[in-house]
């Protein structure tokens, strides 16, 4: 590359969030140090760590001069990651869990593709690890190298499992800058989906996918959320889907399309109380009793069956059905054949 060429490169602003990965810090920085696209700025924020992830982020700090360190009291990624946008110097910016690792080029792949306006995406690998062994799955679009999608094409994103994450995707900083664009602090889920939300409702230029895995995204242990009881889980669902729903309503989408989102609106008011079953022996029983009924019967739950259509009207009103008389293995049999037919994650 000549000097013309290196003047005209952008910076590129990578932001890490930090806290109690001593185990994998190294790989991840690593990983973003070895990028063949080298114009970077690279923020670590240690989020108040209990372990020896800050003192191992003061050291990559004195390996490379692109790095910048920020300790600060824990209070949560997305606390963390505005923080990180605030001290963003760079054109665009990009977020990287901590735990993580990235293909050597992967800036540069989202580089490629980025225009004025639009959101490039990369796919990703989901790397399971199981007792020190790691199997990995693909997820990515499609079959095609590269592919442009419209704004409404936000639903079929999401039934793929690509815009409910923030971590391979470029942002245009000026955006984020402008309309004061921050990750919600309040939230202890959705929060990668609400920011995708909010910054495709500013950037109208659609999206620009790479349907080539470039970021490794690592499940370690058995950490499912059925598993994890969240009383705020089935409200987090609510604010989601209803910014959803709001979402088509400005792109001005088709009715296929609100159906789609209305029967993952329901899926997931159904996980929440999946998810209470599998907490219940941690619930005194009277409680649980009256937190399962209030699910059961939640006004929302009875609105969306009212509103979905067909197949997605049927399938979703046996389900209903199914829970509420405890059926739930049978339940979770059907969601595979659900999925199947909708092409639902």
């Amino acid at each position: 590359m000549d000097i013309m060429d290196r003047e005209k490169e952008k910076l590129v602003t990578v932001i890490v969030t930090v806290y109690n990965v001593e185990k994998y810090l190294d790989d991840c920085i690593n990983s973003i140090c070895k990028q063949t696209y080298s114009k970077l700025q690279i923020i670590l924020i240690d989020d108040g760590s209990e372990d020896n992830s800050g003192n191992i982020c003061d050291l990559w700090e004195k390996k490379d001069n692109r790095i910048s360190v920020f300790h600060k009291e824990n209070k949560g990624v997305s606390n963390a990651r505005n923080m990180g946008i605030e001290h963003a110097k760079g054109q665009y910016v990009v977020f990287v869990d901590s735990d993580d690792k990235l293909e050597p080029n992967f800036v540069e792949m989202l580089l490629s593709v980025q225009r004025a306006g639009t959101l490039s995406i990369v796919g990703y690998y989901i790397d399971c690890e199981i007792n020190n062994r790691i199997s990995s799955k693909k997820v990515v679009y499609g079959k095609e190298f590269q592919q442009k999608l419209k704004n409404e094409d936000a639903v079929e994103l999401y039934s793929k499992g690509l815009l409910n994450i923030v971590w391979n995707k470029l942002y245009e900083k000026e955006i984020l800058d402008i309309y004061s664009l921050r990750f919600r602090e309040d939230l202890s889920l959705g929060e990668d989906i609400l920011f995708n939300l909010s910054y495709m409702k500013i950037a109208k230029g659609g999206f620009e996918i790479i349907n080539c895995p470039m970021y490794h995204y690592f499940k370690r242990g058995n950490n499912g959320l059925n598993r994890k009881y969240r009383e705020e889980y089935s409200d987090i669902q609510k604010i989601i889907f209803k910014s959803f729903l709001n979402y088509w309503e400005e792109i001005k989408g088709n009715e296929e399309q609100r159906q789609l989102i209305l029967q993952f609106y329901f899926n997931a008011l159904i996980v929440t109380i999946d998810n209470l079953y599998l907490n219940r022996d941690k619930i005194e029983r009277g409680e649980y009793k009256n937190r399962r009924r209030n699910r059961i019967c939640d006004p929302e739950m009875k609105k969306l069956l009212s509103e979905m259509k067909g197949k997605r009207k049927c399938f979703s009103a046996v389900r209903w059905f199914m829970i509420s008389y405890g059926m739930y293995e049978v339940d979770f049999y059907l969601r595979f054949f659900i999925k199947r037919i909708f092409r639902l994650e």
